[in-house]
């Protein structure tokens, strides 16, 4: 298991992590949420679910992300780095604009 650092993993954003879960088709488990946490699971993936707390006060808020965040690196796999670097960016897809240097 890797360690993760503690101030990376409570600098994440509650809304931040539920809205890249949702937007890679995870759902939301209302039998599962309440006011402190919301359950997220994979269709398709039985054993795919992840608790994301919905505030960062809750006392054990950096293992939960790390939690979230080893899951997420499994089912995509990919690193546990790259998924804080995605979760962490700003929520938006990614733009890239090219100047034409032509001469007219």
């Amino acid at each position: 298991m890797t360690r993760l650092p503690h101030d990376r993993l409570t600098a994440l954003r509650p809304e931040d992590i539920q809205q890249y879960l949702r937007s890679r088709g995870w759902l939301p488990d209302s039998l599962g949420t309440s006011d402190k946490a919301v359950v997220y699971h994979y269709p398709g993936q039985a054993d795919a679910e992840v608790l994301v707390p919905r505030q960062r006060e809750v006392t054990d808020y950096a293992a939960r992300l790390a939690d979230v965040v080893q899951v997420l690196s499994a089912l995509e796999e990919r690193t546990v780095w790259e998924v804080i670097n995605d979760v962490s960016g700003p929520p938006a897809d990614i733009l890239r604009l090219a100047a034409d240097q032509a001469k007219r």
